[in-house]
């Protein structure tokens, strides 16, 4: 069953791109939490 879920969930986030651009208005700030990879 847990093997289900992880392919389940592999397939949904490689559906997704790897990289999204964001714009963030003037006077806010945007943080990242977490890995980046070095990036």
């Amino acid at each position: 069953y847990a093997f289900q879920i992880v392919l389940q969930a592999r397939e949904m986030l490689r559906a997704l791109p790897t990289l999204v651009d964001i714009t963030v208005p003037d006077g806010h700030h945007f943080t990242v939490c977490g890995d980046v990879h070095g990036q």
